[in-house]
C-alpha cells in the first residue's frame, strides 16, 4: 500500500491572497479555468460580489462576474461559454428557489455533458449574533430545505455543501476536476453565508484543478493501442 504524507501532498500547493473563504472560492475558480461567473443576485451570496471587488483591488485571481436577471438564462449562458471555450464556467444563484429556477437548463447541462460549476447560497444556520454572516432575517429560518443538493443530484456528477472543516479552494478544485474529467458534466456546490464569510489570515493555500489532475478516460489512448498492436505484430511469440 502506498501512503501519502500530508506534508508532501501539500508541498506544491500555491498560496494566494484571501481575507475570507469566499476569496478562496473565487481564486480556485479562476485558477481552475473559470473565466466567467454568471451571477443572479441574492441576499446570502453578496460575498461573491465583494470578493470580485477585492480581487480587482488586490490583483488576486478571480473570474469576471457577469450579472444576470434570470437563473435559466445564467445557466444557459454558462453552457454556451463552456461549449465555445472548452473550459468550465460557473453560475451563482439564490438558495433553493434560485436552483429551482434553473429549470430545464439543468437537464441541458447534464445531457449535453457541459462542465458547469453550479453554485447556490444557503440560508445561514448560525444563530443571530454568534458569528459574522449568521441569521439576521426571519425568512432565513424557513428558506433552507432538508437537502438542497437533492434538487439537482440526478443531473450532476457530484454535489457538495461547503462546511466549516473544508478547505474552500480545494473543494472548488475538486469539483472542477470532476466536471472536466470525461465524460464532462455539471457539478453543484451549496455555500452557507456564514461559512463563506469566515475570515482568513490574508492568504490561503490549496491545489489547483490541474494539480489534482484530470482523470484519464477508461478506454486506451489510440496511440497506445497502436503501439501495443505493433508490438504484437513484431513479437516472435505473442
Amino acid at each position: 500500500m502506498t501512503s501519502i504524507q500530508p506534508d508532501s501532498f501539500e508541498a506544491n500547493w500555491g498560496e494566494y491572497g484571501a481575507e475570507e473563504w469566499s476569496d478562496a472560492l473565487m481564486a480556485s475558480m479562476k485558477l481552475g479555468g473559470v473565466d466567467n461567473l454568471f451571477f443572479v443576485s441574492g441576499s446570502e451570496i453578496a460575498f461573491f460580489q465583494e470578493s470580485v471587488a477585492k480581487a480587482r483591488e488586490h490583483e488576486w485571481p478571480s473570474p469576471r462576474l457577469v450579472t444576470m436577471t434570470h437563473e435559466g438564462a445564467a445557466l444557459h449562458a454558462a453552457i454556451g461559454n463552456a461549449m465555445v471555450t472548452g473550459q468550465p464556467a460557473a453560475t451563482a444563484v439564490h438558495v433553493d428557489v434560485g436552483t429551482l429556477n434553473y429549470g430545464a437548463a439543468i437537464h441541458t447541462a447534464w445531457r449535453g455533458g457541459y462542465p458547469i460549476l453550479m453554485t447556490a447560497g444557503t440560508g445561514p444556520r448560525a444563530y443571530p449574533g454568534t458569528m459574522r454572516g449568521g441569521r439576521d432575517a426571519g425568512i432565513q429560518w424557513v428558506q433552507e430545505p432538508r437537502d438542497q443538493g437533492e434538487i439537482v443530484r440526478q443531473y450532476t456528477k457530484h454535489d457538495h455543501r461547503l462546511e466549516h472543516l473544508d478547505n474552500p479552494g480545494l473543494m472548488v478544485s475538486r469539483l472542477l476536476q470532476v466536471a472536466m474529467s470525461e465524460p464532462h458534466g455539471p457539478v453543484y456546490l451549496t455555500v452557507p453565508r456564514e461559512v463563506a464569510m469566515q475570515p482568513m489570515p490574508g492568504t490561503t493555500r490549496f491545489p489547483t484543478r490541474d494539480q489534482l489532475g484530470i482523470a484519464r478516460p477508461a478506454w486506451p489512448d489510440p496511440k497506445d493501442a497502436k503501439t501495443a498492436a505493433e508490438w504484437l505484430i513484431k513479437a516472435d511469440n505473442p
